[in-house]
């Protein structure tokens, strides 16, 4: 419940960004970046981490398993499928079932490091509103993940790692919330809907350093669970995507 609420606590900092904002301000580079792009050849994708949510009338929350793993795997095909059509990239995912214990441990604690470094960058690198945000941060990009990143696979040049959080009200309500807006519009009274929240973040990684040369992220609103939704979450990002692999 605490990751939950640390979740809702981003999504509505980020929520309050003008729209010229959202849009202006969706990634962060690592000043290696230009210099690395080129000689990345081979990305290595780690399985997504899309967690789901739905908010019963009363408020209470609960992770949806079914949805999460549809999110997860459609997100994981197109991810494939789209990388695929860069002729100077050789795209693989990393297969989970394959893991030695060591690598297996290593991707577990890559995951959970890699949650905690999103929730700063997110805190610390984008509202320049905020308390939280550092300034110095924003424009000497120099998260990590570790070295130890490197133990997935020896092959790869770059991982690429994707985060997301979304919650969906149910039935019930969303049948409350639009009681409320008629009730309020009776009285001249604004209803605000406070159901729903999505953000998703991307990570471009070195896979010899652990540097987080690219990041990206978006409060657009994708239903996940729907391959049309999947595709177009992919192809957003990868619009922004640096040219790898290329002079």
């Amino acid at each position: 419940m605490r990751t939950l609420q640390s979740h809702l606590l981003i999504v509505a900092a980020i929520l309050c960004l003008p729209t010229w904002a959202m849009a202006s301000e969706l990634s962060r580079s690592h000043p290696d970046l230009e210099a690395k792009r080129q000689l990345i050849k081979s990305v290595v994708l780690l399985p997504p981490q899309v967690e789901m949510y739905e908010i019963g009338a009363g408020g209470s929350v609960e992770r949806m398993e079914e949805w999460s793993a549809a999110a997860n795997s459609n997100v994981h095909v197109v991810l494939e499928t789209e990388l695929k059509k860069f002729d100077d990239l050789r795209v693989t995912r990393l297969a989970e079932s394959g893991l030695s214990p060591a690598t297996s441990a290593n991707l577990d604690e890559t995951q959970a490091l890699f949650t905690v470094v999103n929730n700063s960058i997110l805190l610390h690198t984008f509202d320049y509103r905020q308390r939280q945000f550092f300034p110095e941060k924003a424009r000497q990009f120099t998260y990590s993940l570790g070295s130890e990143i490197q133990g997935l696979d020896e092959q790869a040049d770059a991982f690429l790692l994707v985060k997301g959080f979304d919650r969906r009200s149910s039935g019930g309500r969303k049948a409350l919330q639009a009681g409320t807006m008629i009730i309020g519009a009776a009285l001249g009274v604004v209803a605000i809907p406070r159901g729903g929240g999505n953000l998703m973040s991307v990570a471009l990684v070195d896979a010899k350093t652990g540097s987080i040369l690219w990041y990206y992220r978006t409060v657009q609103v994708y239903d996940l669970r729907e391959s049309e939704d999947a595709i177009a979450f992919v192809q957003d990002f990868i619009k922004e995507l640096p040219n790898l692999g290329r002079q």
